[in-house]
């Protein structure tokens, strides 16, 4: 593409510029700003209601009981069970087992604490569920 073919179209990036690739006069690759196009703002969206999907499913799982309110907070923050252990210091199947609502009711205070201040949250939020799952998009 030229670099005077960059497209400008409103996108997700809301009046900031990045970066592309581009061919100039000289034939030589360069970086242009763009503000973005229409098929990724497109590509964008769709990908943001799938995530909001996965994150309502979960929320409702847990509303039903299935899964504890550790399995929302993961959820709404985009992360895996292997990155909240990493963040935490806990081991990936101790995790695990905190998804399912009965061990978690049971996890001691110091491994809530650990969870809640890893997710930015208190250890008394850790254990609620919001009125409506967030939405990323």
């Amino acid at each position: 593409m030229r670099s005077s073919d960059v497209p400008q179209d409103p996108s997700f990036l809301e009046h900031h510029k990045r970066g592309a690739y581009a061919v100039d006069e000289h034939g030589r690759y360069t970086v242009v700003a763009t503000s973005g196009w229409q098929a990724e703002t497109a590509a964008t969206a769709v990908a943001l209601e799938d995530v909001d999907r996965r994150i309502a499913a979960v929320w409702a799982q847990v509303k039903a009981g299935l899964r504890s309110p550790l399995a929302y907070h993961l959820a709404a923050r985009l992360l895996t069970p292997g990155l909240l252990a990493a963040y935490a210091g806990v081991w990936r199947l101790v995790i695990w087992w905190h998804l399912l609502p009965g061990p978690f009711r049971r996890a001691s205070q110091a491994t809530r604490l650990k969870y809640a201040t890893a997710l930015g949250l208190s250890p008394q939020a850790l254990g609620e569920l919001p009125e409506q799952p967030a939405s990323v998009s």
